[in-house]
């Protein structure tokens, strides 16, 4: 058997999935360990930024993520293009992390539209 056989017969084979191995890697006797992550996708909404003066900050809730997770963030695909020019302009970026959640900080101004951001945890 190779690596996507066996997602799909666990049914965890989503195509955005990162994989630590290719999914045409056979799989030996001795069997394979292998790490599987997917996105988390967030939305910033414009209500849920605190503070009242930049930098502002936004707690996001991202199951499985630890003070020690090393994680992955950015905007999400589907971010309209008014999301995109608020996630660049505002600075949002991910800034520190605990038990289930993310903080983002927007460093410039506060975003004026809901921001699409996905989480990936590596570890």
């Amino acid at each position: 058997r190779a690596v996507g056989e066996a997602l799909e017969q666990l049914r965890i084979d989503e195509p955005d999935a990162k994989l630590a191995a290719r999914r045409g890697l056979s799989i030996g006797r001795e069997a394979l360990e292998l790490q599987v992550e997917t996105g988390k996708d967030v939305t910033l909404t414009v209500a849920g930024w605190t503070g009242t003066a930049a930098p502002y900050s936004w707690v996001a809730t991202v199951a499985g993520v630890t003070a020690d997770s090393i994680l992955l963030t950015g905007l999400a695909t589907s971010a309209s293009t008014d999301a995109e020019k608020q996630y660049s302009s505002c600075g949002v970026k991910a800034t520190s992390q605990g038990s289930g959640t993310v903080t983002f900080t927007a460093g410039k101004s506060k975003p004026t539209a809901n921001i699409p951001v996905t989480v990936i945890r590596l570890g």
